[in-house]
């Protein structure tokens, strides 16, 4: 069956049914049915386990349980209590309070809701929650912003963590990502931990390496093997395993970080040498994450002539950071360039 139109109400009553929506406003009550909703078109599902197929462009909301969702470049609602499986990419999705669901694919945007617990397979993935759970399957990459969440890695996952106060179960081999000036808990064995400036790491675990300056490492236990890289970092120094001081930002995106170009008799640690076409480089993506909404939030402070956010030396300073290089060079080189 299909209909075209909108605002048109549809309840099918058998299950197994087929329909097709093209239009805007839709509503449909059934369960156990297959439901598509064409390109660009709007509606609200209500019913359990249905199979749903959504074109490009189109905005539904589910307000059911055990709903299968194929869909890319789609705006995806779950109401309260929702449960649903989301495959495919590029897509916009977010839950109400208490949902269940579970998204496999890649350049996905998630906001959960409160009390949400979902799992997550692909790279590129970008996730906002607060007090939620979130768990990855392995070889997931994605970045994680807000705080108080439980995130569970599996294995080879690689995550960027804007938010304090999360707690990352981690597995050899998962590298764990952290902006500046947060706090978290990493509990697990074999991890890289790569902190910014001015971090609070807990760690519990044997065998873990931690990257960062100026940061606080609590290493939970004796004899744990977990061994922290970086210069002026403190923390409760006879329980680490070792400290192997770096001069420079080691930590971190910054030049002489562990994701740059290292001194001479280091091996190089680019997360692009790992990552084909540098799509899954979550360092890069989360640095970006931090410098954007920076930018999107700047306004120009009393105190300062400047006019535009790169003349803020508040925020020139944060570019340095991310970018590596001072922002006065790069502008003093181009002035110079065109006045030759």
């Amino acid at each position: 069956m299909t209909v075209n139109g909108s605002n048109d109400q549809l309840t099918v009553n058998a299950t197994g049914a087929a329909a097709t929506f093209t239009g805007s406003g839709e509503t449909v009550n059934g369960s156990g049915d297959s439901v598509t909703f064409g390109n660009n078109s709007t509606g609200t599902l209500s019913g359990n386990n249905d199979t749903v197929t959504l074109g490009t462009g189109v905005a539904a909301t589910l307000n059911g349980t055990g709903e299968s969702v194929n869909a890319t470049s789609d705006v995806v609602s779950l109401v309260n209590g929702g449960m649903a499986t989301v495959t495919g990419g590029g897509n916009s999705i977010s839950t109400g309070t208490g949902a269940t669901f579970t998204v496999n694919g890649n350049s996905n945007s998630v906001t959960f809701g409160s009390t949400s617990t979902g799992t997550l397979s692909g790279t590129g993935n970008h996730v906002v929650a607060a007090g939620d759970t979130i768990n990855f399957a392995g070889s997931s990459k994605a970045t994680v912003a807000g705080p108080s969440n439980a995130v569970g890695l599996s294995t080879s996952d690689q995550i960027f963590v804007n938010g304090s106060s999360d707690t990352v179960q981690v597995q050899s081999g998962d590298i764990v990502d952290l902006a500046s000036n947060v706090t978290v808990t990493i509990i697990g064995n074999g991890a890289t931990i790569v902190g910014n400036t001015g971090d609070t790491i807990s760690l519990s675990g044997t065998g873990d390496n931690v990257y960062a300056d100026s940061s606080y490492v609590q290493v939970n236990g004796t004899d744990t093997g977990d061994v922290v890289h970086g210069s002026s970092d403190t923390g409760n120094r006879s329980n680490w395993g070792g400290y192997i001081a770096e001069s420079g930002a080691y930590g971190g995106y910054a030049a002489g970080g562990y994701y740059s170009a290292p001194p001479q008799g280091r091996s190089a640690r680019m997360v692009r040498n790992s990552s084909p076409g540098g799509l899954a480089d979550v360092a890069a993506i989360g640095a970006a994450d931090q410098l954007v909404h920076a930018l999107a939030s700047w306004t120009s402070p009393n105190t300062s002539a400047a006019t535009t956010p790169l003349e803020d030396p508040a925020m020139a300073s944060l570019v340095q950071t991310l970018a590596g290089e001072p922002l006065h060079t790069a502008r003093s080189s181009a002035s110079r360039h065109v006045t030759g």
